[in-house]
């Protein structure tokens, strides 16, 4: 039972993606600049020099991210800074800016 929950979840998953277009960066994120604004309503967390299609590569949330997405994804980039290992990050474009849809750490 537990194998078709995770079938269909992923099938979602690969489903969202696909139908909202999401671009991606992948690479080792060594160059990336993480940043919290803090005291912003909700706390706004943003990556620099990711090599996306937006401005200065600049990828973030929407105001509708769960803080423990946000952490997440904090807690990814900064593992795979020191640890060296890619990851892989998909973004949709809505109004000129790239919004974080999805993240993972990537196979080398």
């Amino acid at each position: 039972m537990l194998k078709k929950i995770s079938a269909i979840v992923f099938s979602v998953f690969v489903l969202f993606v696909g139908s909202a277009n999401a671009e991606s960066v992948a690479g080792v994120p060594t160059a990336w600049r993480l940043q919290n604004i803090v005291n912003a309503t909700p706390n706004y967390v943003s990556t620099y020099f990711t090599g996306s299609s937006c401005a200065n590569g600049l990828l973030a949330f929407d105001t509708q991210a769960s803080p423990e997405s946000v952490n997440r994804y904090w807690s990814l980039v900064m593992t795979a800074k020191v640890a060296k290992q890619p990851i892989r990050v998909y973004y949709s474009v809505t109004g000129g800016q790239c919004i974080i849809t999805s993240f993972l750490l990537a196979e080398e």
